[in-house]
């Protein structure tokens, strides 16, 4: 990885960008895997001791803003929410890798992107043949970078579930940037309503650009909800699926 590292830092250090933070290698099929976490971390010491131009923030970190958030580790496989991330964590880029796998071979990818411009910074790539040992922790799935805490959560409408019923539910605001771009379209979010009446655990299916993604998980966990019920009658946490439609004006 140490290579990869290297052209890596050479790409941050000229964005001038300061500080970076590592999400980690994703693959192959969109998994996280043993051989995904072990590469992430080997990757993040290299870029790490391959420049003092630019910081390398602590994966820890992510955790704690998805915790904080509310937020399903599962949305760091997409662009705008990772952006969207590593902004809150006051970092000026971000790094994604991608494995993926074609017969005896490892690709590997790493897509670094600036958060201020949204752009990005470059896609280095670089290929390795695949071990017995790689190949035993590529079978092995992990969960990234914290467990859900949220498994086995039912779904309404299924086992004598009932659904929960939305009680208050302002409006996602539009950003400035969303207005001037005229973005329109729908966030698909998946939530679980606990019995508190609160969305919580959001894992982002469809995305929007702009910072609307962001509004509509911020208007999300404003509403408030009377529960479902469970089988016994009693007021049960549940998944479902909410979407967060933007409409343009006709002038």
């Amino acid at each position: 990885m140490q290579p990869l590292a290297a052209r890596t830092a050479r790409a941050i250090a000229k964005s001038k960008d300061k500080s970076v933070v590592v999400f980690g290698f994703v693959g192959p099929d969109e998994n996280f895997t043993e051989l995904g976490q072990a590469l992430t971390e080997q990757f993040g010491a290299d870029l790490t001791k391959s420049t003092d131009r630019f910081s390398v923030t602590e994966r820890g970190r992510i955790a704690e803003s998805l915790a904080k958030k509310g937020l399903n580790p599962d949305n760091v496989r997409d662009i705008d929410f990772a952006s969207w991330i590593a902004s809150d964590l006051s970092v000026e880029s971000f790094v994604l890798g991608t494995l993926t796998q074609s017969g005896d071979r490892l690709n590997i990818e790493v897509d670094c992107y600036s958060v201020k411009s949204g752009k990005r910074i470059d896609a280095i790539q670089t290929a390795s043949s695949i071990s017995e040992e790689m190949r035993k922790l590529i079978s092995r799935s992990v969960e990234y970078p914290i467990p859900d805490s949220y498994s086995g959560i039912p779904t309404p409408g299924k086992n004598r579930y009932s659904y929960p019923k939305c009680d208050y539910w302002p409006p996602a605001a539009y950003t400035a940037e969303a207005v001037k771009n005229r973005v329109k379209g729908t966030v698909i979010l998946t939530v679980v309503v606990g019995v508190n009446g609160q969305a919580d655990d959001i894992v982002v299916k469809k995305t929007l650009p702009d910072g609307l993604t962001e509004t509509a998980i911020a208007a999300v966990k404003s509403w408030k909800f009377s529960p479902a019920l469970g089988p016994d009658g009693k007021p049960a946490a549940v998944r479902q699926v909410i979407e967060v439609t933007f409409h343009i004006n006709s002038k």
